[in-house]
């Protein structure tokens, strides 16, 4: 069984008129991916092409096998991806009950999985989805997105405002799905934490690729981790890609 669980092959997509990704090429292993870049970079562009909600210019998706980049967003969703945007997207005047059957499919994730990710939702499970904090929430929206049994989970910035104790539960359950065989895509700004919980690494920068290898290889090398993100543009346009 192959270890890609999607691929994008030479993407060149935006909206409109405008290009915001230029000939991306990477894979979301089944053991996850780290999607970082500074601000502006193209990430959030470049999940939304995986959606299916950017004008696609040249190259492809492909998706257990097939390539779906003609298909709507709709069917991307029916076939096993999910998101879980920056925003998060509850609905507020819906219980956690509701908010987690409302878009349910047929599969091994049920509510009741979903509580034991999550024992807090358990606990709050008749509480209105605009009643909740701001952890509660994120945690609502990842159990949501597990209900439709995805086999990829694209989260975006999902510890962004978050207190520490909260993380630290949101990595715990990151790591739990990992081990269920759901593949990550993570983007986040929390580098460290980004790359130890994948075993790969992509970096965007200004819509093109500017690095890809191993996690753990770009965690343990700070100076180019730097330069990569920012700190020392300068070194920016002498990273390598590997091409795997």
């Amino acid at each position: 069984m192959s270890d890609v669980v999607l691929e994008v092959e030479q993407l060149t997509a935006g909206y409109g008129d405008a290009i915001v990704l230029e000939e991306v090429a990477l894979a979301i292993p089944r053991a996850g991916l780290a999607l970082l870049g500074r601000n502006g970079a193209g990430k959030s562009t470049l999940i939304a092409s995986i959606l299916g909600l950017t004008r696609l210019r040249t190259g492809s998706v492909r998706f257990g096998g097939n390539d779906i980049t003609r298909w709507s967003p709709l069917r991307r969703a029916h076939a096993g991806i999910a998101w879980v945007p920056q925003e998060r997207g509850i609905f507020p005047s819906l219980s956690v009950t509701e908010n987690l059957t409302v878009v349910s499919r047929s599969g091994p994730w049920t509510v009741d999985r979903v509580h034991a990710l999550f024992p807090r939702l358990a606990e709050r499970r008749q509480h209105r989805g605009g009643q909740l904090s701001g952890g509660e929430q994120q945690m609502l929206a990842i159990g949501r997105a597990l209900m439709l049994n995805p086999k990829v989970l694209l989260l975006d910035e999902p510890f962004e405002g978050l207190a520490p104790i909260v993380i630290d539960e949101l990595e715990d359950a990151i790591r739990r799905l990992r081990a269920e065989d759901v593949a990550i895509l993570l983007v986040e700004q929390h580098v460290e934490k980004a790359l130890a919980l994948t075993a790969r690494a992509a970096v965007l920068d200004r819509g093109r690729l500017a690095w890809l290898g191993d996690g753990a290889q770009l965690a343990s090398d700070p100076d180019r981790l730097a330069g990569l993100m920012g700190f020392n543009a300068a070194q920016d346009d002498m990273m390598p890609v590997d091409p795997n």
